[in-house]
């Protein structure tokens, strides 16, 4: 079981995004609002996606994931996202998309890695117990 609840890790991993995609905007794609904005939707989904991750899911399995969920509303690739048609540039198989987007989904899956990790939170990255460990 992670050391942290899957809400508690959707949340750092949707507010990690949101900061990588104000650092590196996408003409096409606004920023996503902050987690306390969110929907209750939207919030769902993230959790979804961090328990698909936790249960092994790959980032491009995660992609396929989104783009059936997006396909199912009615949505379709464009090349701008455009509520109101429906469409997304990024309704693409995972290695067509740019590598931002590679950036993105890479991140999401090292913060569900780490919190997701079922070691006690006193220890360090090699799993040693920081007040044990002799510096040499």
């Amino acid at each position: 079981m992670p050391r942290h609840a899957p809400a508690q890790i959707a949340q750092v991993c949707h507010e990690a995004n949101r900061g990588l995609h104000l650092i590196q905007p996408d003409d096409g794609i606004p920023v996503a609002a902050q987690w306390d904005d969110l929907s209750e939707v939207e919030r769902a989904e993230v959790t979804a996606d961090v328990e698909h991750a936790l249960a092994g899911a790959t980032v491009d399995e995660l992609h396929d994931r989104w783009c059936n969920t997006k396909h199912a509303e009615g949505w379709t690739h464009g090349p701008t996202r455009d509520a109101d048609l429906r469409t997304h540039p990024y309704l693409v198989p995972y290695e067509d998309l740019p590598a931002a987007q590679h950036e993105e989904y890479e991140l999401f899956a090292a913060i569900v890695d780490t919190l997701g990790d079922d070691r006690p939170a006193e220890f360090d990255v090699d799993g040693r117990d920081p007040e044990t460990v002799e510096l040499t």
